[in-house]
C-alpha cells in the first residue's frame, strides 16, 4: 500500500498549479485521474467479499473520490493528500454497503423483512410508503427506475445492471454511478435515517 500511496503522490504533486477556473477543472479532473488506482486498491484490498457488485464498489468509492478532491481543495486551498482520499473512498463506500440491505429489507427481495416489535411507532407498510415517498422526492427519473429495479420496491420485477444498462440506453459504468448516486441522496433522508434507527 506505501508503493501505490508514494506513487500516486508523486503524480499529483507534479500537476501544475493554477488559478483560472477553466484551468482549475482541468487540474482536478487530472488529480481525480491520478487516484483512480487508488480506488481499485480499496475495492480489492479492503472489500473483496462483499455481497455486492465490484463495479458498485469502484463507481461509490469514485464519487468519494472526487468529493475528497472537492472538499480539500475547498477547506485548504490545496490538492489532496493521498491520507484524505483513501478515507474518504473507503468511508463512502462503507456507507454504502450498509444502505443496501435497509432497501433490500423493504422490496420483495428474499433478505428478510425486518422484526416488527423492532419498529415500535413504524407499521412494515408505512415503512414502505416512507421509502416510496423519499424516492419520488429525491431522485431524478432514472434514479428512480434503477432503484425501484435493483431493490424491487413495490414489486417491480429485479433487473441487473446489464439489464437496466440495456433498458436505459447507458453503460454499464453509468447505470453504476447513477446508482450511487442514488443510494447517496437516500443515505441523507431524515425520515429514511429515523426509520432505519427503529428497525435496526
Amino acid at each position: 500500500m506505501t508503493c501505490i500511496f508514494k506513487d500516486l503522490k508523486s503524480e499529483t504533486t507534479s500537476t501544475a498549479s493554477t488559478t483560472s477556473s477553466t484551468s482549475t477543472t482541468i487540474d482536478c479532473e487530472q488529480i481525480i485521474s491520478n487516484y483512480i488506482p487508488l480506488v481499485h486498491y480499496i475495492v480489492n484490498k479492503l472489500f473483496p467479499q462483499t455481497h455486492i457488485d465490484r463495479e458498485d464498489l469502484i463507481s461509490i468509492g469514485f464519487i468519494g473520490l472526487i468529493k475528497a478532491v472537492r472538499q480539500y481543495k475547498e477547506r485548504f486551498h490545496a490538492k489532496v493528500t493521498v491520507a484524505w482520499a483513501y478515507t474518504s473512498i473507503k468511508n463512502k463506500i462503507i456507507d454504502f454497503i450498509h444502505s443496501e440491505p435497509f432497501l433490500y429489507s423493504i422490496g420483495t427481495c428474499s433478505t428478510p423483512a425486518p422484526d416488527v416489535e423492532k419498529i415500535n411507532t413504524y407499521g412494515y407498510g408505512d415503512i414502505q410508503d416512507i421509502v416510496v415517498e423519499e424516492i419520488t422526492r429525491l431522485l431524478t427519473p432514472v434514479e428512480k427506475v434503477i432503484i425501484y429495479h435493483q431493490f424491487e420496491i413495490q414489486n417491480i420485477p429485479r433487473m441487473t445492471g446489464d439489464e437496466l444498462a440495456d433498458k436505459l440506453k447507458y453503460t454499464r459504468r453509468g447505470v453504476c454511478k447513477a446508482k450511487a448516486r442514488a443510494l447517496s441522496k437516500l443515505s441523507k433522508s431524515a425520515k429514511l435515517q429515523e426509520v432505519m434507527r427503529c428497525i435496526i
